[in-house]
């Protein structure tokens, strides 16, 4: 779920500026660090001993993991698609449970920073304060650490939210390069119309260039280089995020294969030949892109779905029109094919489960604008479980692969520094998992078809997360990855 930030000041730029805004503060921030940098530190060792963190399951669309603040447990989802630490506060009236949510008062360490700030998801929007406070992960802590405290928020899934905080992984030195594409564009439309206005955004751009370089997220101050994330295959079963987990190049080559990436701000590799396979009868093999042309993939660990082009599933409804009983339920999945599609050139493939479920509430929060066909099924519905994006990268098409990729695939990511002081995405390996996340050996990565009765999930979607940069991507139809 990756997180979308609009700073509220008078020098905003034009919305079309504002709503690119990802990940980033305004210049008021650099004097907070430059206020804390004398006193802020990291405690731990450098290299750290692989930690496997359980990721507690909620209704198969939420997965959380437990992390300190301030001395005080707090419920995380760990984000692949975002680079900051959230953390609801007892000060928001609408987060949640007050029981289980963070109290500054609390905590002997906190102390409050200058800056407000705008976070905007799929479902709603939140307020938040820039805080400092002490934060420890198993056997890692760091002293001082800022993050947002969220103290108001507009978001109706917080009511019966499982988590508590929203703990970023991507790639720390994304936030640089969006920051500077964003000063790149006020630079631009400064030239072009040269205002008191256009010159001030310009310069606050300038500052926020200048603090994403100097920040310093918590992965970055836990010398996070490598990790792993996989879900357990049965439904209601948990996950693991792997801390400091083996290099993908450390890996068996009889288990775990290479991926190499492509972009700069995400983890995505390129995507090809993606169809839905021929099924147990030989009465499906439809193609669904990505042919003429590479696709890009996107690996969110924090999206609860995956996210397909229109095409793909317009496809998938007419396959299920086409079942004996087209109304039918979702209690076996038996005779649908996989989802088949290439990865860095290495066939991969999804099961049915992975885009059809039934729907068990009505479609009328947010996420009904990224799964539009959702909105005149009832409750109940065996329907395809994708969210419609219809966005362009530099790479091919978009498409995100959430959760349901991660119940089949145990996935490392593997950070480098290189010639920048921030790490940024440099490869991942992948491997089949034996449905409780351990991975197993094979000589392909494509699966091979299951006589098993394939049960369907049951999906909530008031519990769906999309990332906002999603949101962004479907909404000016391009994304820079």
């Amino acid at each position: 779920m990756a997180i979308f930030v609009i700073v509220k000041s008078s020098l905003l730029l034009a919305s079309s500026i504002a709503f690119a805004l990802q990940d980033h503060v305004s210049i008021s921030r650099l004097r907070s660090v430059a206020r804390h940098a004398g006193h802020h530190r990291v405690n731990m060792r450098e290299e750290s001993a692989i930690f496997n963190q359980t990721l507690q399951n909620h209704g198969d669309m939420q997965y959380t993991g437990e992390v300190f603040v301030g001395g005080q447990k707090i419920n995380a989802i760990i984000d692949t698609g975002s680079f900051e630490l959230l953390v609801f506060s007892t000060r928001c009236n609408l987060c949640g449970d007050m029981s289980m949510l963070y109290s500054e008062n609390s905590s002997q360490h906190y102390h409050p920073g200058t800056f407000v700030t705008e976070h905007t998801f799929g479902s709603g929007s939140t307020q938040s304060l820039e805080a400092y406070d002490n934060v420890q992960l198993g056997d890692m802590w760091s002293n001082d650490q800022v993050f947002w405290e969220v103290v108001g928020a507009a978001m109706p899934v917080l009511e019966e939210a499982s988590f508590q905080a929203i703990l970023g992984v991507g790639p720390p030195q994304s936030a640089v390069e969006l920051a500077m594409d964003d000063e790149a564009t006020a630079k631009s439309i400064l030239m072009a119309h040269p205002t008191e206005k256009t010159h001030a955004d310009a310069e606050h751009y300038a500052g926020v260039v200048e603090h994403a370089q100097n920040a310093t997220s918590l992965a970055a101050n836990m010398f996070l280089h490598t990790f792993s994330f996989c879900l357990e295959r049965e439904v209601g079963s948990n996950g693991w995020f792997v801390w400091n987990d083996i290099g993908p190049y450390d890996r068996p080559s009889d288990t775990f294969t290479i991926i190499n990436l492509v972009g700069d701000l995400y983890w995505s590799a390129e995507m090809k030949d993606v169809k839905l396979g021929v099924s147990p009868d030989g009465s499906f093999n439809e193609v669904l892109g990505c042919q003429d042309k590479p696709c890009s993939a996107v690996f969110d660990s924090g999206t609860s779905l995956i996210s397909a082009p229109q095409r793909a599933i317009d496809a998938i409804e007419g396959l299920l029109a086409k079942r004996a009983d087209p109304n039918g339920d979702c209690s076996d999945l038996t005779g649908l094919p996989d989802l088949e599609f290439t990865i860095d050139g290495m066939w991969l493939s999804l099961p049915p489960q992975a885009y059809v479920g039934q729907v068990d509430d009505v479609v009328t929060s947010d996420i009904a604008n990224l799964m539009p066909h959702l909105r005149a099924r009832t409750a109940g519905s065996c329907v395809p479980i994708l969210m419609s994006l219809d966005s362009d990268s530099q790479f091919g098409p978009l498409w995100v692969l959430g959760m349901p990729f991660f119940r089949k695939y145990y996935a490392t990511f593997h950070l480098e520094n290189g010639e920048s002081p921030r790490a940024a995405a440099k490869s991942m390996a992948l491997a089949h998992h034996d449905g409780l996340c351990r991975p197993v050996g094979t000589s392909l990565i494509r699966s091979v078809q299951t006589h098993e009765v394939q049960r369907a999930m049951s999906v909530k979607i008031g519990q769906v997360y999309a990332p906002s940069w999603v949101l962004r991507a479907k909404a000016n139809g391009k994304i820079r990855l």
